[in-house]
C-alpha cells in the first residue's frame, strides 16, 4: 500500500471510528491526539516510534482489505445493471433527478454526479 492509499484508508477508518465514538488507533499506537488534524499530524509526531508506525501500518492495511469501500455506484448497478454510463465509467444519472438533492451543490453537474456516485455508501 503506498502512502497516498494508506492515508486515504486511515482517514476512512477514522471517519467510521469517530461515528462510533471510539479511539481504536489511539489505543493501538498509544498516542492520544485531540485535534482535528490528527491524521495529518500523526506522520510528523515525535511520539510515534518506528514500532508504533509499523503496527499502525499493518493494522490499516489489514482493516482496509477486510473492509473494502462500497461505493454507491456499485450497489446501484447491482439493482440496475443496464444503467447508462459515461465514457469515464460513472453513472449518467444526476442525483438531482432522483430527488437526492434539491439542487446540485456548488459545483457543475458532472462533478456533482461523479462525487455522488463514486462516494462511499453511507456518506452524505
Amino acid at each position: 500500500m503506498d502512502n497516498k492509499e494508506f492515508f486515504k484508508q486511515l482517514r476512512r477508518f477514522h471517519k467510521i471510528e469517530k461515528s462510533l465514538g471510539v479511539d481504536l488507533i489511539d489505543d493501538l499506537v498509544g498516542i492520544n491526539y485531540n485535534s482535528s488534524e490528527y491524521y495529518d499530524s500523526i506522520w510528523f509526531s515525535k511520539d510515534l516510534t518506528k514500532e508504533n508506525w509499523e503496527v499502525l501500518e499493518k493494522f490499516v492495511e489489514k482493516w482496509s482489505k477486510e473492509n473494502p469501500e462500497i461505493i454507491r455506484q456499485y450497489n446501484f448497478l447491482k439493482l440496475y445493471p443496464k444503467t447508462k454510463m459515461s465514457n469515464d465509467g460513472v453513472i449518467l444519472i444526476c442525483p438531482y433527478t432522483l430527488g437526492i438533492y434539491s439542487c446540485c451543490p456548488e459545483y457543475d453537474c458532472d462533478t456533482c454526479r461523479r462525487k455522488y456516485w463514486l462516494g462511499e455508501e453511507g456518506e452524505k
